[in-house]
């Protein structure tokens, strides 16, 4: 489970490569050419499914590459052979080349890139022929990752909530639930378009972790309460039960402790937001007093401090 960051930026921008037609289909222009033309978009779908071993290669070939432009002009060049799984490893792959520092954690290098929309335009078009709860967790931790809230991605958000919650087959395990958590509180925070169908799948995920909160980790415990908070859902209900449930989990023996810094301070951002009750509130800090020691504030950073010092004032305001 990936780490979840309280002091994102948020920037709400607008898609400047997306227009309407007819009030239904969605076009696509390459602004790397002035004079591109705008033109329907390419029926990805049609293509052939490619034999299982062309697949395993495609998608062994976009592990290795460790350069995004690499990847991109591989993806592009065989874009009439890639199926939906080894688009999803793709995304996975430019995900990971932000976390190694490789590419920028925000729009920029996406919304001048023609090549990204286009992948993630196959993986919309292709939603329905995903098998594996795996790939749809991967799906939605990847478009939190990679910050694009186009209309594909809430298109793909639409198509797989009905998909979660009819089929047998997609069973997710705890770090799979966290992580497609941390990706919707990342969309619907950056992205306004995406908040309506990312708080619909948060709830199906809400409803499925909530008896499962004691298989989670600290760390995905720490992004679960997170997500709820940038999710904006109200803790009341289910949300506020989840909620109650994560923080309960957070105080057991050893848990606050194992969290990274920033995870720590996090949770502590999250439960502050949520304005939890102060039975929460006093039992969070008599775990905090108890799990750590001045020596682990010492390796916060200034604004991680700031964070805390906020954190802890205003949860404390009401004890």
């Amino acid at each position: 489970t990936r780490a979840a960051e309280a002091d994102d930026v948020c920037e709400t921008q607008t898609d400047r490569f997306y227009i309407t037609v007819g009030g239904s289909s969605e076009y696509f222009a390459d602004i790397s050419s002035p004079s591109a033309e705008c033109g329907p978009e390419p029926e990805l779908w049609e293509c052939a499914r490619p034999e299982a071993q062309t697949q395993e290669q495609l998608m062994d070939i976009f592990r290795a590459v460790a350069d995004v432009n690499a990847l991109l002009d591989h993806i592009h060049s065989d874009i009439a052979q890639v199926s939906v799984d080894s688009a999803i490893q793709a995304l996975q792959s430019l995900a990971d080349s932000v976390d190694r520092g490789v590419a920028c954690d925000d729009t920029e290098w996406q919304a001048l890139e023609p090549r990204f929309f286009e992948l993630v335009r196959l993986v919309r078009a292709n939603c329905g022929a995903i098998g594996q709860s795996s790939l749809v967790a991967q799906m939605v931790w990847c478009f939190g990752k990679l910050n694009v809230g186009s209309p594909d991605v809430v298109a793909a958000l639409e198509q797989c909530i009905p998909k979660v919650q009819s089929s047998a087959d997609m069973t997710f395990t705890p770090p799979e639930l966290a992580d497609m958590l941390w990706g919707l509180g990342r969309l619907a925070d950056r992205w306004p378009a995406c908040r309506p169908p990312a708080k619909r799948f948060s709830r199906w995920i809400l409803q499925a972790s909530l008896h499962r909160l004691s298989e989670f980790s600290p760390l995905s415990l720490s992004n679960a309460i997170w997500a709820v908070a940038k999710l904006r859902l109200a803790a009341v209900g289910l949300a506020g039960g989840f909620a109650k449930s994560c923080v309960a989990q957070l105080c057991t023996e050893g848990c606050l402790r194992a969290l990274p810094t920033h995870s720590f301070v996090t949770s502590l951002w999250a439960v502050a937001r949520l304005r939890l009750d102060i039975r929460e509130v006093s039992v969070l800090c008599a775990a905090i007093a108890r799990e750590v020691d001045l020596e682990q504030t010492r390796l916060f950073t200034s604004t991680q401090l700031s964070i805390a010092t906020w954190a802890m004032a205003k949860m404390t305001r009401k004890c």
